[in-house]
């Protein structure tokens, strides 16, 4: 991790040993498991109990090449979280009777003598025997325990024609080998499972990754806020990673920052609505069926309300390339309402991080880009729309479309969270520090030794109109910055660029530090998440006279670069 937070780091082996407001409890997941072939990879994780409060939690989604190597292929991953409903299905099985050499047949004709088979000798132009391999036939007679051997018995094949030859290799004659036929019955079999309930807790798209392997020890960190989910984090818990890959592969390695504190809202409720992969533009099963309108009782103490969805799209369709290459959007209707109209669509995939990469992929896709996230959108519902104490209609409509082709498709996740009231009334916070930084997910942007960009976010019931921003090097003249260009209601973010040179070839920390203080002028109300601390690189030093040289693609007209100094000229 190369994030720093301000307060104390503790690593707890036993969750009962005392911690304070701000302490980080550490949590691993996955440990580095290869992801070699389509499927689910479940881990089973002991996180502390539910005693514990926590102010954020983070997930660190750390991928690396597997054992053979990194794929050359982007693949979609989803790490979920499986919640116990306790509620119970059944799988219907067919036990037979016998079964031979392991394997369940209809019938066999099996003889307990010596059987043979014949075949022409062509060396000495006549007729040979050769023993037949017994058969290993194990029964299951007692129905009450129809996977319970009662005993097993060597038998030789039986049921079929021999033939016989004269000198030249004709067949001359036959016998039947005879035996005794034996037929399977079959005992129904209901195994109860419980059944689970996936919440989605982060999405990333595997990079074009055969340049990575030459790489030794290659990973990068993908983070992901997941406190929304911290009434799920407790005790034993069940983590799945799905992997979409039909060839090996990549890595997988899951840590949790868990910082003990207030949260910002308390989360009353998480209400499933749909999670899967389901076909667009399909006219005999259309993705509206697997997207339902829900609707929900809401207490009266769930007065903040939220929906999160996560959709990318998959597959070339005949139609516009869809769903990968097609720029779509969905509708959200609250209590039959539109509230948002939101594109299912990244432009931006040109800035990854990941920039050894084969194929296509700087161009724009349906919500992700080769080697990054999945985007989420949390669409935060106004009061106007509900009343706390009454029921939400919630409901998605995609586009209208018609894939004639069939090969469209959008893996899809949305959930809705209800919360009490912001525990604070006045607290701005630094979400993340983009530059001067060395975070995996901001390596294009650095480094770099001027104009600090961080994220500002207000988590008070009071709108934020106005904060100062100290940051600097630790141990350096730091600055000051009075922010108050726009205002920001309740979990809203501005990203500000800050002024002035931060660092240089004399600096002698590598730790960049920006914290709030004085929001709308008051005192904050939680001081424990005002400051955040990076480790950062320093940027290369050049002689005055220097070359820059680009190379470029196979379209030099898509290409274009503008070199500035630190001033922007």
């Amino acid at each position: 991790m190369r994030r720093i937070t301000a307060t104390l780091l503790i690593v707890l082996t036993a969750f009962s040993l005392l911690a304070n407001t701000g302490d980080t409890i550490r949590v691993n997941g996955h440990n580095n498991i290869s992801m070699t072939w389509y499927g689910n990879y479940d881990n089973t994780t002991v996180f502390p109990p539910a005693t514990k409060t926590y102010h954020k939690i983070l997930m660190h989604y750390i991928m690396g090449c597997a054992s053979g190597g990194c794929s050359g292929w982007d693949y979609t991953t989803i790490i979920q979280l499986l919640q116990h409903t306790g509620l119970f299905d059944s799988t219907l099985a067919y036990a037979p009777n016998f079964t031979v050499n392991g394997v369940r047949q209809d019938s066999l004709v099996y003889s307990a003598n010596p059987t043979y088979t014949t075949g022409y000798d062509s060396v000495n132009n006549t007729t040979d025997s050769v023993l037949n391999t017994q058969l290993l036939v194990r029964n299951y007679a007692d129905t009450t325990h129809p996977y319970t051997q009662t005993d097993s018995v060597l038998v030789y094949p039986a049921g079929y024609w021999n033939y016989y030859y004269d000198n030249g290799g004709n067949i001359i004659d036959s016998a039947y080998v005879g035996g005794t036929t034996r037929y399977v019955y079959l005992t129904h079999v209901y195994t109860p499972r419980e059944i689970m309930q996936p919440h989605e807790l982060g999405r990333v798209i595997t990079p074009y990754g055969s340049y990575y392997t030459s790489i030794p020890n290659w990973s990068n960190d993908y983070v992901f806020d997941v406190t929304d989910y911290a009434p799920l984090l407790h005790d034993t818990v069940i983590l799945r990673d799905f992997y979409s890959g039909w060839s090996s592969g990549f890595s997988v390695t899951l840590k949790f920052e868990m910082i003990e504190g207030t949260p910002p809202r308390t989360v009353k409720n998480i209400y499933p609505m749909f999670n899967g992969y389901f076909a667009y533009g399909s006219t005999s099963d259309p993705i509206a069926n697997h997207m339902l309108p829900m609707t929900f009782a809401l207490s009266d103490s769930e007065q903040h309300v939220m929906f999160r969805i996560t959709p990318t799209g998959h597959g070339e369709g005949s139609a516009d390339d869809c769903d990968e290459f097609c720029d779509k959007y969905y509708d959200l209707f609250i209590n039959d309402q539109m509230l948002d109209e939101t594109h299912v669509w990244r432009s931006d995939c040109d800035v990854n991080s990941l920039i050894h990469q084969s194929g296509n992929w700087i161009t724009s896709r349906a919500n992700w880009c080769p080697g990054a996230k999945g985007l989420s959108q949390d669409h935060e519902i106004p009061s106007s729309y509900f009343t706390p104490g009454d029921s939400i209609k919630v409901e998605v409509q995609m586009e209208p479309y018609t894939e004639p082709g069939g090969g469209a498709g959008l893996q899809m996740a949305g959930e809705l969270f209800t919360y009490g009231a912001p525990n604070q009334q006045v607290d701005a916070t630094i979400d993340d520090v983009i530059q001067p930084s060395n975070i995996d997910a901001f390596s294009r942007f650095n480094p770099v030794c001027a104009n600090p960009i961080i994220i500002l976010r207000n988590l008070g019931a009071q709108p934020l109109s106005s904060v100062t921003i100290r940051y600097g090097m630790v141990g350096e003249t730091n600055y000051d910055y009075h922010w108050n260009r726009t205002t920001l209601t309740y979990n809203q973010v501005d990203t500000v660029m800050l002024p002035n040179i931060v660092l240089n070839d004399s600096t002698p920390s590598h730790i960049f530090q920006a914290y709030t203080y004085y929001p709308n002028g008051l005192i904050d109300n939680y001081p424990y998440n005002d400051t955040v601390r990076v480790y950062t690189d320093f940027p290369p030093s050049y002689d005055s006279v220097f070359v820059f040289a680009m190379k470029t693609n196979m379209d030099a007209t898509q290409d274009s670069w503008t070199l500035t100094d630190d001033a922007g000229n």
